[in-house]
C-alpha cells in the first residue's frame, strides 16, 4: 500500500478517523438491514476523541490546528453513507473533538476530520469514544483513493451500530478485501466493555509489505 492520509468520521453509515496514507475520523452511515429512527430536528449524539498519534507526535484536540487537519464538508461519502458531510458538525470543546450527526430538513448530516498530508508506515492511534445508535458506524482510519488519483487502500477500526461492546477491524488493498488463511479478513472482536462509556485507546501498526496489528488499549 502507499502513503495514506487518517480520518475520523462519524454519520449514517459511518464515523471515521482517517490516519496514515491519509488519516481520518468520520461519522456518516447506515448499516445494511439498520435504519436510523433520527427526525428533523435530532441528532444521533457523536464521537469524541482527545488525541491523535502518529509515531512519536500527537496532537490534541483542544482545537482545529489547519496545518495537520481539516474537515470535510458540502459532499457525501457515496450512496451507502446516505449523508452529507458539514463542518457545523466538528466541534472542540473543553479538550475534546466531537462529531456529530443530525438531520435538517430530511438530510442526514454527519462529520469527518482527515489528514492534510499523507503519512507512511507506522504506529497510528486515537484516544476515543464511539456513538452508541443504531445504524450509525464510528471509525478511526487509514485511506487513499480516488479522491486523491491514487489506488483505493484502507485499513479499518469501526464501532458498527448500537453494538459498541464490540470493534469491527478490516483491510483494502486495490479496492478488495484481503485474504487471510483463504478468507475475505474482516472481523468483529469482544472488547469485554462497553466502548461508548469511557475513553480507550485505539492503534493501527502497519510495516509495509509485512504486517498489520491493531491494539486496544495497548492490548493486540
Amino acid at each position: 500500500m502507499k502513503e495514506k492520509r487518517f480520518h475520523r468520521h462519524f454519520g449514517l453509515w459511518s464515523f471515521g478517523f482517517i490516519v496514515l496514507v491519509y488519516a481520518l475520523l468520520s461519522g456518516c452511515t447506515h448499516l445494511p438491514g439498520s435504519e436510523m429512527s433520527l427526525l428533523d430536528g435530532q441528532n444521533a449524539g457523536g464521537v469524541s476523541s482527545q488525541t491523535i498519534n502518529y509515531n512519536t507526535n500527537t496532537w490534541d484536540l483542544s482545537s482545529l490546528d489547519t496545518y495537520y487537519f481539516r474537515t470535510s464538508t458540502g459532499f457525501g461519502n457515496g450512496a451507502d453513507f446516505d449523508c452529507l458531510w458539514t463542518n457545523v458538525n466538528v466541534m472542540f470543546s473543553s479538550g475534546i473533538m466531537t462529531l456529530a450527526l443530525n438531520r435538517v430538513n430530511n438530510v442526514n448530516y454527519g462529520a469527518e476530520l482527515k489528514s492534510q498530508h499523507f503519512y507512511n508506515s507506522g504506529l497510528f492511534s486515537t484516544r476515543m469514544k464511539p456513538a452508541k445508535a443504531s445504524g450509525v458506524v464510528s471509525s478511526f482510519y487509514t485511506f487513499t483513493g480516488e479522491y486523491d488519483g491514487t489506488q483505493w487502500d484502507e485499513i479499518d477500526i469501526e464501532f458498527t451500530s448500537n453494538n459498541t461492546s464490540q470493534v469491527w477491524l478490516n483491510w483494502y488493498v486495490m479496492g478488495q478485501y484481503q485474504d487471510m488463511l483463504g478468507k475475505k479478513w474482516q472481523t468483529n472482536i469482544n472488547l469485554g466493555f462497553d466502548a461508548s462509556l469511557a475513553f480507550h485507546n485505539y492503534a493501527i501498526e502497519w510495516k509495509a509489505g509485512d504486517w498489520i496489528k491493531w491494539y486496544v488499549d495497548k492490548n493486540d
